[in-house]
């Protein structure tokens, strides 16, 4: 059995005290939730999208993803949490993003959705009737405040709004203290310590049951690590398929022909084509590959570019391209060592690992990445089984180059 639930509700609510030792129990009624993660969040429907003054000097800024309104000096986002952490509600300020500007759908044609988060006090410093209030007059002051910034963003510009407070997200979604990590990210309570040592694991202490929700490592976030590594726990446990894979992943070129990579887009095109909802739109792939002195492309600092095979399918592969290179498009870029590339191809090293970790950069759109979680596991099932991979100077690891 695999709790996804943080792990008070686990081990309080739902085992409880004559199931587990008194450690356990004790342990899990003592995890803390917040504040190092409790948010409001505000959610405008805007009839034009923020437009910055600043944006007289770079355009672009109209543009952001993620634009931070409201600090600007390394004290005004000191005094902004701790305020927060302390019980007290900020100065506003937010970190905002305008979705509609990348995402159409989220906003009827020719108006725009926007939302961002403010650090906030845990859900108990307040009452209901006080977080009520909060609702209503902390988004008019946030208003005037990104105005000073953006002037457009004023009510003529609002067709509604709403802040969705850390009391309701504790009644709702069950965040304790509406915390979103559902956790406290301090270094007790991180790393080897998440969500405490005896339990870092992912193993609890009923047989067959791990925990890999938020309050497990690495901690709350859209990323689904933890998931991932209760899995590798459970695969080694009950003598399940490795989750890391087999062979064929990814390898370099000198190891291999070009029409290998012929080979890996028409594996994952084709497997793509078995998937009943799939994006339509087609994606152009640049992966490098830099010799570090232990792989087979051996010469230390060579980058070493996928070659470019014809275009037939979503998927593309193409080689290194320059920064500036306005006649391409870029979907993704991956970069890393040979080494490393080589010992993912060769199953001893973990592809979603290299990249949490920055083994392997990732440039692109990682939300995209997250949204479309099925593609993302067939392009790696094509990559393992599909394609075969050889070494010419030996299967890896290598050894260090004299």
């Amino acid at each position: 059995m695999v709790a996804s639930a943080d792990v008070r509700q686990v081990i309080v609510d739902m085992v409880g005290p004559d199931h587990v030792s008194p450690l356990f129990y004790k342990r899990a009624k003592d995890f803390r939730y917040g504040p190092s993660g409790v948010l409001a969040t505000p959610m405008l429907c805007l009839r034009d999208a923020p437009q910055y003054t600043s944006a007289r000097w770079d355009p672009d800024i109209d543009e952001c993803f993620y634009t931070v309104v409201g600090y600007d000096q390394p004290e005004d986002v000191e005094r902004y949490i701790r305020a927060a952490h302390s019980g007290w509600l900020p100065e506003p300020a937010a970190g905002t993003w305008v979705n509609s500007i990348w995402d159409p759908s989220q906003a009827p044609e020719g108006r725009h959705s926007a939302t961002g988060w403010f650090f906030f006090p845990m859900a108990s410093y307040y009452s209901a009737q006080e977080w009520e209030d909060i609702r209503v007059s902390y988004m008019e002051r946030f208003l005037a405040r990104w105005g000073e910034f953006a002037p457009n963003a004023n009510h003529d510009n609002v067709v509604a709004m709403k802040l969705y407070t850390p009391d309701q997200m504790e009644r709702k979604n069950l965040m304790w203290e509406g915390d979103c990590l559902l956790g406290d990210m301090a270094p007790d309570q991180m790393g080897p310590n998440r969500p405490w040592p005896e339990a870092a694991d992912y193993r609890l202490e009923i047989p067959n049951l791990y925990l890999c929700g938020p309050s497990a490592y690495p901690g709350g976030g859209v990323h689904a690590a933890p998931g991932y590594n209760a899995y590798k726990v459970i695969a080694e446990d009950l003598a399940l398929a490795s989750p890391v894979t087999e062979r064929g992943l990814l390898t370099c070129l000198m190891c291999t022909p070009p029409r290998w990579y012929d080979a890996v887009k028409e594996a994952i095109n084709a497997r793509l084509a078995t998937l009943k909802e799939v994006p339509q739109d087609e994606f152009t792939i640049a992966v490098e590959i830099v010799g570090d002195g232990r792989d087979t492309v051996r010469r230390r600092g060579r980058r070493t570019p996928f070659p470019d095979p014809p275009r037939s399918g979503p998927v593309h592969l193409v080689p290194h391209l320059e920064e500036d290179d306005p006649s391409v498009k870029l979907n993704y870029r991956f970069t890393g060592p040979g080494t490393e590339f080589d010992e993912i191809a060769a199953g001893l090293a973990d592809p979603i690992d290299a990249a949490l970790s920055g083994t392997i950069k990732v440039r692109g759109d990682m939300r995209f990445l997250m949204r479309q979680a099925q593609m993302v596991q067939v392009l790696l099932e094509a990559y393992a089984n599909d394609v075969d991979t050889t070494w010419p100077q030996g299967r890896p690891p290598y050894e260090e180059a004299g």
